[in-house]
């Protein structure tokens, strides 16, 4: 009787390890390409629309009128377009503008690891994954444009002390300067949420 017992016991105890054991956060490569491609399509649609957004105000009344523009509306502007998309977009970065920007753990990594791609000269590809959250996750380079250097370029160059200071009086602890054409400015993190 006892030896069943403990046979039994051992049963549930192993049964229980087995299910408890990690899920397999693989995905396939079906499933990677699909994820892959509307994330690509969701950050080819908030880049033109913010672009757009902020082309229009530059043309409107230069960076007077552009900076606070994106302060007001960039958060609204990202959330309108996840909503139509049922995702979260966000924009981080190792050197942010906005500090409500600030990227997590898995944010970090990716971002560590396409910045060391870039200084080794290789091509950065998109990450799309599983996450431990369970959610899939798609993150992709954001590189820095010639247009981008009149509020990301050097001081003293393409961001004029006029510039510097608009950009500071909305955001104070800015770092999002010093950058030229081609580099990688940060990350797009889109999270899917179907």
């Amino acid at each position: 009787m006892k030896k069943y017992t403990y046979i039994t016991f051992f049963s549930i105890l192993l049964s229980t390890i087995i299910s408890c054991k990690q899920k397999d956060n693989s995905l396939s490569a079906e499933e990677s390409s699909t994820y892959a491609k509307i994330g690509q399509n969701v950050i080819k649609t908030t880049a033109s629309t913010m672009v757009g957004q902020v082309k229009g105000q530059m043309k409107k009344g230069g960076v007077k009128e552009a900076v606070p523009y994106c302060n007001k509306n960039a958060s609204s502007i990202l959330k309108a377009i996840s909503k139509d998309y049922h995702v979260i977009i966000k924009r981080t970065t190792n050197k942010l503008r906005n500090p409500d920007n600030h990227p997590d753990s898995r944010e970090s990594e990716i971002l560590n690891r396409f910045l060391k791609l870039k200084e080794e000269n290789k091509n950065i590809e998109p990450v799309t994954e599983r996450g431990n959250d369970g959610k899939i996750h798609h993150y992709a380079p954001i590189f820095i444009q010639k247009k981008c250097l009149t509020c990301h370029g050097q001081k003293g160059k393409e961001v004029t002390a006029q510039t510097d200071s608009i950009i500071r009086s909305f955001y104070p602890e800015d770092q999002a300067t010093g950058y030229q054409e081609g580099d990688l400015r940060g990350i797009w993190s889109i999270t899917f949420l179907k």
